[in-house]
């Protein structure tokens, strides 16, 4: 959790179906230098010839010791805030 206040994320504490869980509730992943130009996995990054990316986030997860959200989790996380407001999704 403090690696990633550390690195420029802004975890949080939601209550999720009775549960407490924590988020990344960075309002734009993309103004935290690490976190731009990133592909979702090695696979894709090796795909990706013009413009390569820095890394992926499937490994940069892991590095945080983090899990990637499921569609689910993404659409609750964006009903209790406004999260993740500029992506190329």
């Amino acid at each position: 959790m403090v690696e990633r206040d550390e690195t420029g994320g802004e975890p949080a504490l939601v209550q999720n179906e009775g549960a407490l869980r924590f988020f990344d509730t960075a309002p734009e992943a993309s103004k935290i230098p690490h976190r731009k130009s990133l592909c979702y996995d090695e696979e894709a990054s090796l795909n990706r010839k013009r413009n390569p990316p820095t890394g992926n986030v499937v490994t940069a997860a892991e590095k945080l010791g983090a899990h990637l959200l499921d569609e689910e989790d993404y659409l609750f996380l964006q009903s209790v805030g406004d999260f993740d407001l500029k992506c190329s999704c």
